[in-house]
Order: structure tokens, then C-alpha cells, then sequence
């Protein structure tokens, strides 16, 4: 879903409004980073568990921003009809995390 771009992302957005989505890691992909896969609307994201990393501390901060329910409604923005994508291009960055 990476490399298809935002094509595919809004093709995602629009499938997700009405159908529930499963996304898993491949095989090779030891840490998955599941911010790509919530941003377009997927409703289960599954992770791997036996690697503590970054990745691991996001899904878990995630989770705890309700008070630990075991779920996150979606944002406004991805339960709209019409969706609206903005390309921005980075001239330069400093400093940048």
C-alpha cells in the first residue's frame, strides 16, 4: 500500500467507509509501522509483537489516548463522502526528527 501512492491511498479511504479492512505485515517486515494503514481507514492493523521497537510504542499510545477501551473512532476526515488530498513538496528540512 506504500509504494502504490496516493492513488491507492484514496482508493483505500473509500473502500474503508464501507467495508472493515485487515492489514498485516509481510513475511520480510519484521517492524510494521501501522500509522500508513490507520491513516487510510483500515480498522485492524495487526502487529508484531516479538520485536519491542518504535512501532510498538505507537500502536500503544494510540490506544491509551480513550482510556485503554481496546478501540479509536475514525477521525471526521475519513468518515466523509468527499475527500480531498493536498501534495506538498519539502524544499528543504533542518533539523528534521
Amino acid at each position: 500500500i506504500i509504494r502504490k501512492g496516493p492513488d491507492a491511498w484514496k482508493n483505500c479511504i473509500e473502500f474503508n467507509n464501507n467495508h472493515i479492512t485487515r492489514m498485516f505485515p509481510s513475511g520480510k517486515v519484521s517492524r510494521f509501522n501501522p500509522v500508513l494503514p490507520w491513516s487510510v481507514g483500515c480498522q485492524f492493523v495487526s502487529m508484531n509483537m516479538r520485536t519491542c521497537g518504535e512501532e510498538i510504542w505507537l500502536n500503544d499510545g494510540r490506544f491509551r489516548e480513550n482510556g485503554s477501551s481496546g478501540y479509536v473512532l475514525k477521525p471526521n476526515l475519513l468518515t466523509e463522502r468527499n475527500v480531498t488530498f493536498l501534495k506538498i513538496r519539502v524544499l528543504s528540512g533542518n533539523r528534521i526528527p
